[in-house]
């Protein structure tokens, strides 16, 4: 008999004697995200939110989505002498802004504290990233001075790979604050990106980027139902 076949059986049976043995919660969370956005690694911050379905002791089904925005100022000073001999000085500016949002399915196990108000957790699951960049794909700069400014939007929807740590410390037997780390990778650069501006007499400037890896910081408060 194939190990496969030997393997499903015994894990249907773990969870049918888990499920005998524990009470299913349901915990909603709710909290502050920190990450860096993918394109221009902005420092960004937004709302979280995550859902945790206990299966057992040890294992919990978690779904959770976060969404998180920055905008980056380049600024900018072109000194010199035009084709008449006359000097300039002119200061430009233009704005960047990303947003990025996901939505994860997390499988964790309870590595320490199982049946300790503190308890820490790992993970690994699946992610839908969503990513919305601002940015001038055409911008021309002659003497410092801003001629052709245009914004698009780029859209990406990508999948992603999520792990994750999280630490639990239970304040009453309801009432739990947490500390999560999560890391998405998409393991090879997906949806490069480039951007230039064109000095009018002095060439061109570019970047060029992807999306791969993506990491949150999130903390916050939840309730067990």
């Amino acid at each position: 008999m194939r190990p496969t076949k030997l393997l499903i059986p015994f894990l249907l049976f773990a969870f049918s004697f888990s499920a005998q043995t524990h009470q299913n919660t349901l915990t909603i969370k709710g909290g502050i995200e920190h990450g860096k956005t993918p394109y221009e690694y902005l420092n960004a911050y937004g709302p979280a939110l995550q859902f945790d379905y206990s299966l057992s002791d040890r294992w919990t089904l978690s779904a959770g989505l976060g969404h998180i925005r920055g905008a980056f100022v380049s600024k900018g000073t072109i000194s010199g002498t035009d084709e008449n001999g006359d000097y300039f000085s002119n200061s430009f500016q233009y704005t960047q802004k990303e947003q990025f949002s996901h939505l994860d399915a997390t499988m964790l196990y309870t590595l320490f504290g199982k049946d300790s108000r503190n308890q820490f957790k790992i993970g690994a699951g699946g992610a839908l990233i969503y990513e919305v960049f601002e940015y001038p794909p055409d911008l021309y700069i002659n003497k410092g001075i801003i001629e052709q400014l245009s914004y698009t939007r780029h859209i990406v929807i990508l999948p992603m790979l999520n792990f994750m740590l999280e630490d639990n410390f239970h304040i009453t037997n309801r009432l739990i604050v947490f500390g999560r780390v999560e890391f998405r990778t998409s393991i090879e650069e997906k949806a490069v990106l480039e951007r230039k501006v064109t000095y009018v007499g002095g060439g061109v400037a570019s970047s060029t980027s992807g999306i791969r890896n993506n990491y949150s910081l999130s903390f916050g408060i939840g309730y067990r139902l």
